[in-house]
């Protein structure tokens, strides 16, 4: 069973990588750094976001590693190879899917 995650999620989680991003930058600014409480503050919100980010691009490498594998499935060599491997990767994307929605629901 496939799951898919709804637009609302995906929208959320998009927007919590894009904080972290956005944190990450600003924690190499020279007055940031300067500045100890919002240094504080920015890691403290980095740390909390860490989890759901590396959740969030492992699942989006997965949703890459579908797209490369199905093509390997025209192959008449790689076919069974491939199946295996797409099986795999599907499980993997599902776990990381059930995952995200619960670093939704506890943030």
């Amino acid at each position: 069973m496939l799951i898919i995650m709804k637009s609302s999620i995906m929208e959320k989680l998009e927007s919590l990588h894009k904080r972290y991003e956005e944190i990450e930058s600003m924690l190499s600014d020279c007055e940031i750094i300067a500045d100890q409480n919002r240094f504080r503050e920015l890691s403290q919100e980095y740390l909390k976001l860490s989890d759901i980010n590396n959740c969030f691009v492992q699942w989006k490498k997965c949703e890459e590693d579908i797209k490369s594998t199905q093509c390997l499935l025209l192959d008449n060599e790689l076919h069974e190879i491939a199946k295996q491997e797409l099986e795999l990767i599907i499980i993997r994307k599902q776990d990381l899917e059930k995952k995200n929605k619960n670093f939704i629901i506890t943030l």
